[in-house]
């Protein structure tokens, strides 16, 4: 049978963290160094500390600077995969949508020039929505 105790340790610069609490925020917090952990539990809590303690400290502080560096890289990981994910999905939209366009546009110019229509008539014949006739005539440096 296992038995778990989950403490929620708060912050330590709470006021409600206090007595045990505040010594387990403060000895698992990853924003004090070791020296600076020692000098709160000797200071406030009246622990001396051996060599071998302060060494165990030490270690524990590395230990969690090592958990909040392996975070922080996989975050960025993962930032940047989804960054690229979606910036490859944007880019391929853009890509289609101009393809798109100026293959209208080179259909409008062949239209133009091997019937002798009217842009406007071009536009008709392939039709193009009158919202985006605009953009064509301007794309055709002719003025609207």
């Amino acid at each position: 049978m296992l038995t778990v105790i989950m403490i929620c340790l708060g912050q330590e610069d709470d006021e409600q963290c206090i007595g045990l609490l505040r010594l387990l925020a403060i000895f698992f917090s990853s924003k004090k160094s070791a020296a600076e952990k020692i000098d709160i539990f000797e200071k406030e809590f009246g622990i001396i500390m051996s060599d071998k303690v302060k060494t165990e400290v030490n270690s524990m502080g590395s230990y969690s600077q090592i958990i909040k560096m392996n975070a922080i890289r996989e975050g960025l990981r993962e930032g940047i995969s989804q960054g690229i994910s979606q910036g490859m999905s944007q880019g391929m939209s853009q890509g289609i949508s101009q393809g798109i366009s100026q293959g209208i546009l080179m259909s409008l110019k062949n239209l133009i020039d091997s019937t002798n229509m009217t842009p406007e008539q071009a536009m008709t014949a392939l039709k193009i929505p009158e919202e985006e006739r605009e953009q064509y005539m301007n794309k055709l440096n002719i003025p609207t």
